[in-house]
């Protein structure tokens, strides 16, 4: 919400809500909070007023080479916690990085372990000073190599690999099941681990490529759909990592939401009077439950073909994609 600044929402009885949160000090619920988390079971937006920021006035672009994957996460946490806050810091690790570079040619190097793509934007004062930071950060973790992009050229194809990673990994198999855990910041190495063991167990591959900055993984469950049974190793796979993100402090979703698929892992969050409390709130909105129905709060009981988030098995047999 902290970009969000107004909205006008239809409800499930055709009535019309206006939530305005600009006057300074406003009394009452933040029911502006609980529209923009509902996924559109609350009610239909029809109009948001959004904060508008200006144009930074520059921008410089970097990639950090890295030989082993623990040194990459330890620059993420650290550059973080010396007051750095990067306009966006990605990583790519193992495979993922000869994928892209395969496809894209970015400059990435084939026998990294991990690459960080890391942005900064602001003044020509703040930039110079969080550059010494960064520099200083990757030396002190022992980066192989921390490359700045020299001019806009630059800039746009090293984005081009990050950008193009998911087209990219086509060339390791033609379907894909991309899922979107958060996790702290210093468990980053201990959960990718996690997830090279899932790739193994579950015999798919796992590729992952993700918003390091604020520790929103997302890995990409890579398999063929005309290989049998591949289906529900693919989603078995999707749950032992969303377990092992809650496990480590984290949650099950940094930005996608949960919808269907992970709407019964909410039950892994919060125990039953926390989401007795969600269902009061949704029915205080909208009672006979017709707005955007069976998504993000476990209901107990089977909605339509999907039971439960391991049942979107169900929906594919119906002709659903993940």
């Amino acid at each position: 919400t902290n970009h969000v600044l107004a909205a006008t929402v239809v409800l499930a009885d055709g009535s019309i809500l206006h939530i305005d949160t600009t006057a300074p000090d406003r009394p009452g619920y933040d029911l502006l909070g609980v529209i923009v988390g509902s996924e559109g079971t609350l009610g239909m937006v029809t109009e948001i007023t959004v904060r508008l920021t200006p144009n930074p006035e520059g921008v410089k672009t970097f990639l950090a080479i890295f030989d082993d994957l623990d040194s990459a996460s330890d620059t993420v946490s650290a550059i973080v916690a010396q007051g750095v806050i990067p306009a966006a810091l990605e990583m790519l690790e193992g495979q993922g990085i000869a994928l892209v570079e395969q496809s894209v040619h970015a400059g990435y190097p084939l026998d990294a372990q991990a690459v960080l793509l890391i942005e900064i934007d602001g003044t020509d004062e703040e930039i110079e000073d969080q550059t010494a930071r960064i520099e200083y950060i990757c030396r002190h973790f022992e980066a192989r190599e921390l490359r700045a992009a020299k001019d806009d050229e630059q800039r746009k194809k090293l984005w081009a690999g990050r950008k193009g990673a998911l087209a990219a990994c086509a060339r390791l198999a033609p379907h894909y099941h991309i899922q979107d855990g958060v996790v702290p910041r210093s468990r980053l190495t201990e959960v990718l681990q996690l997830t090279r063991e899932v790739a193994k167990r579950q015999r798919v591959h796992i590729v992952n490529i993700f918003h390091a900055g604020d520790g929103n993984l997302h890995p990409l469950i890579l398999f063929d759909i005309r290989e049998p049974g591949i289906i529900d190793r693919a989603i078995a796979a999707s749950e032992e990592i969303m377990r092992e993100c809650i496990r480590v402090g984290g949650s099950i979703s940094g930005e996608h939401g949960i919808g269907i698929e992970k709407r019964d892992y909410m039950s892994l969050l919060f125990n039953e009077e926390d989401l007795w409390a969600m269902r009061q709130m949704r029915a205080c909105f909208d009672a006979v439950g017709v707005m955007n129905p069976c998504k993000l709060i476990p209901t107990g009981a089977s909605c339509g073909d999907i039971k439960h988030a391991r049942g979107a098995a169900n929906a594919l047999a119906a002709g659903a994609w993940i």
